[in-house]
């Protein structure tokens, strides 16, 4: 079962960062920034626990905006962009992989349950 939840989040991870990088390169206009941004499935106790976005830090100021002071004292203020939530969207991940782990787990479940009958 392992290997096919593994399977199932390699998946996700790389049709979900096909979709985050077309999106970070419709938003930042920097070439090749979208080249660092990725999406690894991370497991836990041999399941998929989540998906991360793991990118630069200006990326997440990019999708969830900035206001302050930089290190240079120059007052700065960047619109939030929503590229995660973009990415998500478009890719539709969220539903194919609920559907599929759904359906691996129910059968995991059910090999599980030992039915005996009783003798009442």
């Amino acid at each position: 079962m392992y290997m096919l939840e593994k399977k199932i989040g390699k998946d996700a991870a790389d049709k979900l960062r096909k979709a985050f990088r077309s999106e970070l390169s419709k938003a930042v206009n920097v070439k090749g920034e979208s080249k660092k941004a990725t999406v690894a499935a991370r497991y836990k106790y041999d399941r998929l626990n989540r998906l991360s976005f793991i990118a630069p830090h200006y990326i997440f100021k990019q999708h969830y905006g900035f206001e302050g002071t930089k290190k240079n004292g120059v007052n700065m203020h960047l619109k939030a962009t929503d590229v995660l939530n973009k990415a998500l969207q478009s890719s539709g991940v969220l539903d194919t992989l609920g559907d599929e782990l759904a359906n691996l787990r129910a059968e995991e479940v059910l090999t599980a349950i030992n039915f005996t009958a009783s003798g009442r």
